[in-house]
């Protein structure tokens, strides 16, 4: 389960940017250059709730 998310504009289109790190079990983490793994989710349609993964 991501412990961050962080939205970003990705080409124009809405990004979220989800880390799965966390430093110290507490479940708190943060999207840096430490981060282990990253996962990019982009909204292509609003109206259809359509989204992209990318990993």
């Amino acid at each position: 389960m991501p412990v961050s998310t962080t939205l970003i504009n990705y080409n124009d289109k809405l990004g979220l940017l989800m880390s799965g790190d966390s430093d110290d079990n507490s479940g708190y983490g943060c999207i840096c250059g430490e981060s282990k793994s990253l996962e990019l989710w982009v909204l292509q349609d609003a109206g259809k709730n359509e989204w992209s993964k990318h990993v």
